[in-house]
């Protein structure tokens, strides 16, 4: 019984000499979850991707358009490539289009669109023949983009 009382002590004692850490460290996190500091948005950073072998290299958005740069990974020619990005309740179309893209090839997007501040997630679907089969294929991604005003 004796044996029972010190473990009981040598507890409330260490809950005495490091509990003002403890809850000192869940205050401050309290704290920051409150004001925005942590959450899923400030977790997650921004991301393009595609199922398949279309890569998306690169992307920006700027004040009222989007800028995508996507490779051809696939392993074989493709044409007739129809590009749209869509958020929300909206969809935009490239200004430019491209006929033909070869493989390991990059082409570069300029989307116009105006996206809300904060966290916007965007699907992007790309619509294209194969060149040697000219079968018809859609191949659909998803963007993360981060918009600070």
């Amino acid at each position: 019984m004796r044996r029972m009382k010190k473990r009981g002590q040598a507890a409330i004692e260490f809950l005495y000499i490091h509990g003002w850490a403890i809850f000192a460290v869940m205050a401050i996190l309290g704290a920051a979850t409150y004001m925005g500091v942590g959450g899923h948005e400030f977790l997650t950073g921004e991301n393009c991707g595609f199922f398949g072998g279309l890569i998306c290299e690169d992307f920006e958005y700027h004040e009222n358009f989007m800028s995508l740069s996507i490779r051809n990974g696939l392993g074989y020619g493709i044409n007739r490539i129809n590009l749209s990005l869509h958020g929300e309740d909206w969809e935009g179309v490239p200004e430019n289009t491209s006929e033909m893209m070869r493989n390991n090839e990059n082409i570069f997007f300029v989307i116009p669109c105006n996206l809300s501040s904060g966290m916007n997630d965007l699907k992007i679907k790309v619509q294209y023949t194969i060149t040697q089969t000219m079968h018809n294929y859609t191949s659909v991604g998803s963007m993360r983009v981060k918009v600070i005003d």
